[in-house]
């Protein structure tokens, strides 16, 4: 049987589900800046059975505990888009998934 992507997710959707998701974790959600989308790519992966979607892989700036800003991060989430502007983030574990968006 062939995965079933979805449509892939639009740029201003992608950043809407990550800024949504980033934020509740930063220290400051508010000092959120230097957010760029590094790229959507086709995934499968395994969920209690095989799924499939686009992991979104992001990098951003924000404050850290002590008030400065940090430095680039990067993160990524897993999308599934019932089309390009209508997007829902549907698995990571619980964490951002760096790992394998630093390993492009």
């Amino acid at each position: 049987m062939r995965p079933n992507y979805g449509p892939e997710p639009s740029r201003a959707e992608a950043a809407r589900l990550s800024i949504e998701y980033l934020k509740p974790l930063l220290k400051d959600p508010d000092s959120l800046k230097q957010f760029d989308i590094v790229s959507v790519r086709q995934m499968q992966y395994f969920n209690g059975a095989w799924e499939s979607g686009f992991r979104v892989c992001f990098e951003y700036n924000a404050k850290n505990s002590y008030g400065a800003y940090s430095g680039l991060s990067y993160g990524g989430l897993i999308a599934r888009c019932e089309s390009p502007d209508k997007c829902v983030r549907y698995a990571d574990g619980g964490r951002i998934e760096t790992d394998r968006c630093l390993a492009r």
